[in-house]
């Protein structure tokens, strides 16, 4: 890993031996081999609204194979093809362009949807197929959302948040 790289967030690609990708928080994206230690490909970085780069927030594995969600910083949801290295499609998550704390995609019954959280503590659903946003619901938490998680095979999804609430949706 370079010395000058904080790490943010990681997952691990499915299908992708000995390999974790690795977000920074100077939004840089890492793909290393965890058995030699070494970077193997640095993802461009994540250009926020502005001109600069945006920290990386979290990451999460897609159903879809070689596709990442990346949480930004800047509000924004990135889901992005690793193995291309290039945007699969882009996402604000509440319109508050507070950071994103965590996505979660759905793998049960029914369109396939991301979920996200953030500082607003909002909940956010995204229809994949039409890339648009399907459920917006405000005031979800009383504080910053911390994680989501759609239960595998499952549409029910779980957020939770700094104000020590569990939801069930």
């Amino acid at each position: 890993v370079p010395t000058d790289c904080r790490a943010a967030a990681i997952c691990h690609p499915a299908t992708y031996l000995n390999k974790v990708l690795l977000g920074s928080d100077d939004g840089r994206a890492l793909l290393l081999n965890v058995k030699s230690g070494l970077a193997i490909y640095e993802f461009a970085a994540f250009a926020g609204a502005g001109s600069g780069r945006v920290a990386v927030t979290c990451l999460a594995n897609a159903p879809a194979l070689d596709t990442v969600a990346v949480g930004l910083a800047d509000g924004s949801i990135r889901v992005h093809n690793v193995r291309l290295d290039s945007p699969v499609a882009v996402f604000g998550h509440d319109g508050s362009r507070k950071p994103v704390r965590d996505v979660s995609f759905s793998s049960g019954r029914g369109e396939p949807v991301l979920a996200a959280v953030g500082d607003s503590g909002t909940v956010s659903v995204w229809d994949l197929e039409k890339k648009r946003l399907r459920t917006l619901v405000v005031g979800a938490h009383d504080a910053a959302g911390i994680s989501c998680y759609f239960f595998p095979g499952s549409p029910i999804l779980m957020p939770s948040g700094g104000d020590n609430a569990l939801k069930h949706w």
